[in-house]
């Protein structure tokens, strides 16, 4: 019995502790669920959920531009201060939340990525001597193999003319991940072409993708599970390593050829080894920041894009219009996308305003000294906080009437508004977009993603007339850090616009 009556004497004191300090915080002032000065717990389980980018919406709609969602944690809505609190000069420090996303080797080894360090001035010794690898004219020169998976893309897919359904969302997730590994290793995945997830790697993403959403807003849970170097507990939170340990064997045996100028491919891999052939640790690094992060969310965007053109009749319509008319050369080369398909632009940043690939906050931690956020309170250092891409996308002052809609035309000069006033327009709009993040730390493989999406897209809807099957039917969304989808099947049939060019 006197260990019962120590536990709960224990448990006691840590309750007052916690509402004491709840009280008698600085983020008394601000609105939120009264849950959440208290506790992070609340935001775990919603999270668990994966509706959590819903909950913040109708915070926000209910308490303003800024919503208490943790003890120390307050979510920012708006688009104004982007600028500030992730600023090129990064004086907002990445929150602890992001160690989770260290990936864990097979053996034990802790390896932080360019996108989970912390420290800016670390992150730059990481990224810097790869930055240029990811300019978009480099990427550019990676089209080749490129077209390549996107060839075999169409044959996978005239499988599918002759059948009821097609899931279109997953030949997305195939067709993302197999341009990635092209680009990062010389050869695909094999996805597409065994039309499985043959390896597993596919779902174990989904797995630690929902581990890291989850343990992300309560990090010191991360320190007991994965980065637990004692209990055999973390074997089931690191699956990650399998791609971790994919990596590093394929530096390795690139190395191990002893002749990596003889290598016939023009890949990353390729290009990091040039760059570092000593330090492994930092080639595997760079190359899990390509494939962990480079493929589910390029993937995601495709989906968006889909679904919602597939979702309106007319807006289908006008693409395909669009396309018939522009005479592409099939697969386009991004460049030709860009320049002859301005409504396919429209519904690319559409979709991605209404669907981005991350659907949590962006944490910081308010510097030293603190910080008056421009028409809006002080915030005291150490204080963290966040803005998510899904909820500052709903801004009505920036992205105009109905923000909730799939409208590609807002992303387009209207009828009576003049060069200068769009262009203005279009400015605050791509100011507020969080897709890819902003500032010192936006996403180092955007164009990355972009170059697919501009080249995916167009082949797809070029070659093939899509009906949903179920038109009535909503696709399923689960928000774990990555916005994924399920549930776009599809009917497909060839058109006669551009079949020659894949003959």
């Amino acid at each position: 019995m006197d260990w019962q009556i120590s536990t709960l004497v224990l448990l006691g004191v840590l309750a007052a502790v916690r509402i004491f300090a709840a009280l008698t915080s600085s983020l008394n002032k601000f609105p939120g669920p009264l849950v959440a000065k208290f506790t992070d717990f609340w935001r775990f389980v919603d999270v668990w959920n994966g509706r959590h980018h819903k909950t913040l919406i109708r915070l926000h709609q209910q308490y303003g531009k800024i919503v208490q969602i943790g003890p120390n944690l307050l979510d920012l809505s708006d688009p104004a201060w982007i600028k500030i609190i992730y600023s090129t000069r990064g004086e907002f420090k990445k929150s602890e939340c992001y160690s989770v996303q260290d990936v864990i080797l097979d053996d034990g080894q802790v390896i932080p990525t360019g996108f989970s360090i912390r420290d800016n001035d670390a992150h730059a010794q990481i990224v810097k001597p790869v930055q240029r690898l990811y300019n978009i004219n480099n990427i550019i020169s990676y089209e080749p193999q490129i077209d390549q998976v996107l060839k075999l893309l169409v044959r996978v897919l005239d499988t599918f003319t002759n059948r009821q359904t097609c899931d279109l969302g997953r030949q997305m997730l195939y067709t993302a991940y197999d341009i990635v590994g092209s680009m990062t290793n010389g050869t695909t995945f094999g996805y597409l072409e065994r039309q499985c997830d043959f390896d597993d790697t596919l779902n174990t993403a989904d797995r630690i993708f929902d581990y890291y959403a989850r343990c992300t807003q309560m990090p010191w849970l991360d320190r007991f599970l994965a980065k637990n170097p004692i209990l055999a507990i973390r074997k089931r939170f690191s699956s990650f390593g399998i791609m971790g340990t994919y990596c590093a064997q394929q530096a390795a045996a690139r190395l191990q050829s002893k002749d990596n100028s003889s290598h016939t491919h023009h890949d990353f891999l390729s290009d990091m080894l040039e760059i570092e052939s000593q330090d492994m640790t930092r080639v595997i690094s760079w190359l899990m920041t390509n494939v962990a992060a480079g493929s589910d969310t390029t993937a995601i965007q495709l989906r968006a894009a889909i679904y919602y053109t597939l979702k309106s009749s007319l807006v289908y319509k006008k693409l395909q219009a669009e396309l018939d008319a522009a005479n592409l050369s099939l697969p386009p080369s991004y460049q030709e996308s860009k320049e002859k398909l301005p409504y396919l632009d429209a519904i690319v940043r559409e979709s991605m305003r209404l669907h981005p690939g991350v659907g949590l906050p962006l944490e910081r931690i308010v510097p030293a000294g603190g910080f008056q956020l421009p028409n809006g309170p002080y915030l005291k250092a150490g204080t963290k906080v966040g803005m998510t891409a899904p909820v500052v996308h709903m801004n009505e002052e920036v992205f105009g009437i109905d923000p909730s809609a799939f409208i590609p035309e807002r992303w387009l000069q209207q009828d009576g508004e003049s060069n200068a006033q769009y262009k203005e327009r279009e400015r605050r709009m791509r100011d507020a977009d969080l897709t890819f993040g902003a500032g010192r730390r936006i996403c180092l493989g955007r164009f990355v993603a972009l170059v697919e999406i501009y080249k995916v897209l167009p082949t797809v809807f070029a070659l093939y007339d899509i009906q949903l099957k179920d038109p009535t039917k909503e696709w399923t969304v689960t928000n774990s850090w990555f916005m994924r989808q399920e549930g776009i099947e599809v009917v497909l049939k060839r058109r006669r616009a551009g079949q020659l060019d894949f003959a």
